[in-house]
């Protein structure tokens, strides 16, 4: 696992060179397509996204009786995501949960969804930010959903509280996946 440096900057040569040669060919074309300089922009935006996640009681309500055993109104579970494309657009999401919490939202699908519905449809990495260590990675709905808009060897990035990060390809969070490629 890497980690952000004091300045905050992420240490690009740990993370390409940590286990790099036991990746795949093709996972190691993928990585080195992602630049320092664009991980550093998609790290930054991932982590900056946290801030605007909905998962808390507006502060305009308050619970009326207090419960111990039960969690409080929402999660608060702050989730960033940022998407980069292949033509080098940055685009971010944040977890947006809801009183009926089937129907909560994660960041990962809240980016991918802006991303597709602004007409993207080629995306080159994917950052992923909480509060939690270990980093944690995108949930099963998300590993699906983002599966279908990328392939086996496009990297996620997840991000702890601190600024440790580690890299997994969606092979590796999703493996022997279903794709819309088997419905063709």
């Amino acid at each position: 696992m890497s980690r952000l440096s004091d300045n905050k900057l992420p240490l690009i040569p740990r993370l390409h060179f940590l286990s790099f040669k036991q990746r795949s060919k093709s996972t190691r074309k993928v990585l080195m397509a992602v630049t320092s300089q664009e991980l550093e922009v998609l790290s930054t935006k991932a982590i900056a996204a946290k801030a605007t996640a909905y998962c808390m009681l507006p502060q305009n309500q308050k619970r009326k009786e207090p419960n111990p055993t039960t969690p409080g109104p929402y999660s608060k579970f702050q989730v960033g995501a940022c998407i980069l494309t292949t033509s080098g657009e940055f685009i971010t999401g944040a977890n947006v949960e809801n009183a009926a919490y089937p129907v909560g939202t994660c960041a990962e699908r809240v980016a991918f969804g802006t991303a597709v519905v602004a007409g993207h449809k080629d995306f080159k990495a994917l950052a992923v930010a909480t509060n939690i260590s270990p980093p944690a990675s995108p949930c099963g709905m998300c590993r699906q959903f983002i599966r279908e808009f990328t392939g086996p060897d496009f990297p996620v990035f997840m991000y702890d509280g601190e600024g440790n990060h580690k890299m997994m390809t969606m092979d590796e969070l999703l493996p022997d996946s279903f794709g819309p490629d088997q419905l063709k």
